[in-house]
């Protein structure tokens, strides 16, 4: 009897203790005071990457860390952390290696990133593959997270009348982060604006800094154009009258806009803002991208008089070819911009970049060009199937 009263009196023992440990609810890791501000757990207070030191707060003490061991130097710095030198910067669509303090960008494309890019007056080449064409003057969601107005991570572009019968990017917002939004502006794509503030890019690789500090972009110039990595896991490779974007497969079936819906699968990539999916797939969409209207337009109004129909419930699914010349004209369109671009032939998507360039032809001339303003055109789009095939090569 006396053995039983034991066993039971420790189990009742063990119960409460057991009971005890239940109800014990762990702390939250301190904040830390430094300088005049408050700093979170985790948060750097201040970064020397030439010799690998950080100072950090560590629950409630701002403390010293090193990437590897005092005294080492010549490390390199993204969205607050220390790399060593010579190692890399993987997980990005492109890999940057730290050496001697600076980026370095290794110059190819990831296999595992898909490719959508917008260029001219506009043609779309959508993550997943369909080739389509869009003319409307407003601002629009290129690539965003989710379906809303407001989301934390996006890329949005402001079209402008082009070529009469057409429209042409005037400015390209990056939104890496809430409290990171780039314009790059098409007339000018190396002198962007972070917050507001000016940003000029060079051949190094620089990050993106303004009033507030810096910022988890990674930039530099490549030729006349402007590169951007984001920890967001985009890039960009901005040029005059075109935009890339990569994206990474973490995104996969959370990016929509005129880029499509991302996740390898094409038969959705007209996918509107409300969540229907437009089908079948065609050249001349106009309910799919016109739902990708932003809630931001130059003049304050969603509905301002160039954003075609916003408020009709009633829009069509598709429109219509601008380009009106006969059979026969189109031809000649055909051949002159075949001749222009012959050596540029071994670009990826050749073909695509001949009858592209033929609708060019067309609106130009049914708008009243002649001979000198075809011949300029030419050469822009010269130039733009050039940076094609250094992108080819590159991927």
């Amino acid at each position: 009897m006396i053995i039983l009263l034991l066993i039971f009196a420790l189990v009742n023992f063990a119960s409460a203790q057991e009971s005890s440990v239940q109800h014990i609810k762990p702390t939250a890791p301190k904040n830390c005071c430094y300088g005049d501000g408050n700093l979170e757990h985790g948060e750097v207070a201040f970064s020397l990457p030439s010799h690998c030191f950080q100072l950090v707060c560590q629950n409630g003490l701002v403390q010293q860390q090193y990437v590897q061991k005092k005294g080492d130097k010549n490390c390199c710095e993204f969205n607050d952390l220390l790399y060593s030198d010579g190692s890399d910067l993987g997980g990005y669509c492109m890999t940057m290696r730290c050496s001697k303090g600076e980026w370095k960008p290794s110059g190819k494309i990831e296999k595992c990133c898909d490719h959508c890019y917008i260029y001219n007056d506009p043609h779309i080449h959508t993550f997943d593959g369909h080739n389509y064409d869009w003319h409307g003057i407003c601002n629009y969601s290129i690539a965003q997270t989710g379906f809303s107005t407001k989301p934390k991570l996006g890329v949005y572009g402001k079209f402008q009348d082009c070529n009469s019968q057409a429209s042409c990017l005037s400015y390209t917002t990056f939104k890496n982060d809430p409290n990171t939004a780039v314009t790059i502006f098409d007339r000018e794509v190396l002198k962007p604006t972070v917050n507001g503030d000016e940003f000029v890019i060079t051949d190094s690789v620089q990050p993106l800094t303004s009033s507030s500090g810096i910022h988890p972009v990674l930039s530099w110039k490549h030729g006349d154009c402007t590169f951007l990595l984001g920890s967001s896991n985009l890039l960009l490779l901005h040029c005059r009258h075109r935009l890339d974007l990569w994206v990474h497969p973490i995104h996969s079936d959370m990016l929509n806009g005129l880029c499509g819906h991302y996740n390898q699968h094409l038969g959705d990539d007209f996918t509107r803002r409300d969540g229907t999916v437009q089908r079948p797939l065609t050249y001349w969409p106009l309910a799919f991208p016109q739902s990708w209207l932003t809630s931001e337009q130059p003049d304050g109004r969603k509905c301002n008089p160039p954003c075609l129909n916003c408020n009709d419930k009633t829009i069509p699914d598709t429109t219509n070819d601008p380009c009106k010349a006969n059979p026969g004209d189109r031809a000649k369109y055909l051949d002159l911009c075949r001749r222009s671009l012959e050596h540029l032939r071994d670009v990826e998507g050749f073909l695509q970049y001949i009858e592209s360039c033929a609708f060019d032809v067309c609106v130009l001339y049914q708008a009243g060009g002649e001979g000198r303003q075809i011949k300029n055109w030419l050469s822009e789009v010269q130039k733009l199937v050039t940076v094609a095939r250094n992108i080819t090569k590159t991927s």
